[in-house]
């Protein structure tokens, strides 16, 4: 490997943010040795990887949360007209009790 790359790249993984990191990986891809740039490669399709999973996850775990929310409303809005109901009942029952 380039002597001048690698002190470049040991300068920028000391010093440098993550994501600076990534930039000088992705800008001087091609001035690595080619088992490097597909270990580099691997990388970030690994990384992306893993996003998506995460992703499909998140959107799993929300899209369940939903259903569940929408079954708890379902069956609150049962209970609420079960309740309606139920004073419906012993407010006529009352009223036939005074006649």
């Amino acid at each position: 490997m380039d002597p001048e790359l690698y002190n470049q790249f040991v300068q920028v993984f000391n010093n440098g943010t993550e994501e600076e990191i990534r930039n000088f990986l992705i800008e001087n891809i091609n001035r690595f040795p080619e088992d490097v740039q597909k270990e580099i490669i691997w990388f970030f399709f690994e990384e992306a990887l893993e996003k998506t999973a995460a992703w499909y996850n998140y959107v799993n775990d929300l899209k369940n949360t939903t259903n569940d929310l929408i079954k708890l409303r379902k069956q609150l809005e049962d209970e609420k007209k079960a309740l309606e109901l139920q004073k419906e009942i012993e407010k006529g029952s009352n009223t036939n009790e005074e006649k």
